[in-house]
């Protein structure tokens, strides 16, 4: 009975994520040199729920004014308390070589109140049941910040 009720707890934090609220907090220029860029875009995700929401992993497209800026995955484990909130934040170097178009437009972003900036964010999460997968998508002017 006890081992039930444990199941349901962890089965319970697991699917929580489904309630989330995922949002930008920020999209800020860590370092800018000739030949690359390293972004940093800050997501902000609330639980509104009555129990922790556990992410067991992301992969994410991050686009710049309609140009990928970014792609990857973390394997980071982020625990997401009760009514509470945890940024996450995704990192990543753009190099000229690579991407032309978007080193570009960051830097004429520089010359804006704010940049429109999207993203694909797949959130996924372990339970005995399988892996649960949910597909946010986001989209936001916000100011770029410079640091």
């Amino acid at each position: 009975m006890i081992l039930g009720l444990q199941g349901c707890a962890f089965l319970q934090k697991r699917l929580a994520v489904k309630d989330l609220n995922i949002d930008f907090q920020g999209v800020s220029v860590r370092a800018l040199t000739l030949d690359k860029i390293n972004l940093e875009v800050a997501l902000e995700a609330f639980n509104p729920n009555d129990v922790e929401a556990v992410i067991d992993r992301l992969d994410y497209t991050v686009f710049v004014e309609d140009r990928k800026a970014m792609t990857g995955y973390t394997d980071e484990t982020y625990r997401i308390p009760p009514h509470g909130k945890k940024v996450i934040k995704l990192n990543s170097t753009i190099r000229l070589v690579d991407l032309p178009d978007v080193f570009l437009v960051i830097k004429e972003a520089a010359k804006k109140r704010s940049v429109k900036t999207s993203a694909d964010v797949k959130v996924h999460v372990k339970t005995i049941l399988g892996t649960y997968t949910r597909t946010v998508k986001l989209e936001k002017y916000i100011p770029l910040e410079w640091r």
